[in-house]
């Protein structure tokens, strides 16, 4: 099955926890099985077969995609907290 997956951080030993959504289910592989520009946070296209995690590469377009929809949640609430910190006032 082929789906998107999350590197959700590198550990002090030289592995990577991937999240896949899709099915609930985290991976731990060796950090050299990953892409060598891969950073915690980026979106990766992967493959699932048998219970192993196949690895095929960044998706860049689903990384953009997710960052961007971060940054703005945050702009948003930066905005609502400035208009509640000065009602305060």
């Amino acid at each position: 099955m082929k789906t998107v997956a999350v590197i959700d951080r590198f550990s002090d030993q030289d592995t990577a926890v991937i999240l896949v959504e899709s099915i609930q289910k985290e991976f731990v592989v060796k950090q050299t099985a990953l892409p060598p520009e891969a950073k915690p946070h980026d979106y990766l296209d992967v493959e699932i077969i048998d219970q192993t995690l196949k690895i095929i590469g960044i998706n860049h377009e689903e990384t953009t995609a997710q960052k961007t929809n971060i940054k703005d949640k945050m702009a948003k609430l930066r905005a609502k907290n400035k208009g509640v910190s000065r009602r305060r006032r």
